[in-house]
Formats: structure tokens, sequence, C-alpha cells
């Protein structure tokens, strides 16, 4: 259930930037022991030039974190046809509360021609205990090609006579 490519916000770092031009915002406090609080917040604002692919870190600074809040918190600024996409990304939304019982999401969308149109979608908590890390697993045997036993023969530190 959790990120398995690190690719969610970089496609929507891309996304944004492509069509506003906007950077998005993190927030980040996190510590090993739930029953205490970070003493400060990790504050970012990314942003990449697509044409060279590089990254850009406008801001990366540590706040007090007077709220004991924790969690993580990815803000982006995106443009599209809300009229043809809504239902897909409220479903989205679902799909990923589903998966992920442990985490609490709001999707916040503001509508600046009409603000009656602007809503918040709050789906909360439904669990307290987190699910056991992946393990890695062996390669199918469906799934292995040339290259792939070529590495693994690289790498396994038994020598055949």
């Amino acid at each position: 259930a959790r990120g398995k490519f690190g690719l969610g916000a970089k496609m929507a770092l891309i996304w944004s930037k492509k069509s506003t031009g906007l950077p998005i915002e993190i927030k980040s406090s996190h510590t090993n022991n739930p029953d205490e609080s970070s003493d400060f917040i990790t504050h970012c604002i990314l942003d990449i030039d697509i044409h060279k692919n590089e990254p850009n870190i406008r801001v990366h600074e540590k706040v007090p974190n007077d709220e004991a809040w924790h969690g993580s918190e990815v803000a982006v600024t995106i443009s599209g046809n809300w009229k043809t996409y809504k239902s897909r990304v409220l479903n989205y939304m679902e799909l990923l509360a589903v998966i992920t019982p442990y985490a609490h999401f709001t999707l916040e969308f503001i509508c600046e021609d009409n603000p009656k149109k602007s809503f918040t979608m709050d789906y909360r908590r439904r669990s307290e205990q987190m699910c056991k890390l992946a393990k890695e697993v062996k390669h199918h045997p469906k799934s292995v090609d040339n290259l792939i036993v070529r590495q693994l023969l690289n790498m396994t530190k038994k020598e055949n006579s």
C-alpha cells in the first residue's frame, strides 16, 4: 500500500508545473515513537526544470512544531478540465483511502471563478495499525529474461566449479 516507486509526488510536481507553472509544497514531521512529537516540521517548496530534468529546491527549512503536529502533507495546484475528470479524481482518492486505512487524506478543491463550487473531501484514518513492511520476493520464473539471469549470476556469492 505504500508508494512502490516514489512516482506519486514526482508526477504531481510535473502535472502542476506543466498545467500551472507552480511548484509543490511539502510539510513533514515524524518520530520513531508514536507517543511523542517532533520538535520541528520540515517545510519544502519543490520545483523542476522540465526541459533540463533538474530539481529546484526553492525552500528547505525546519520550523518549530508548536502544535505537536505529525505526518506528511503535500499541497499541489493543478489546472485541468474539472468537469470531465472530477469523478475520476474523487474515485482515485476513495480507492487510495481504502488501500491505506492508516492514512488521513484531504482533497480541497478551490474554484476561484465561483467559490460556491469549492469543496473539501476528508478521508479520515480508519486504523491505527500500520501494515507490515513489504518483503523482497524472488523473481517469478515467467518474468525472468537473460538480462535478469545475468545480473543474478553476477550478484551470487557462490562460485560453481
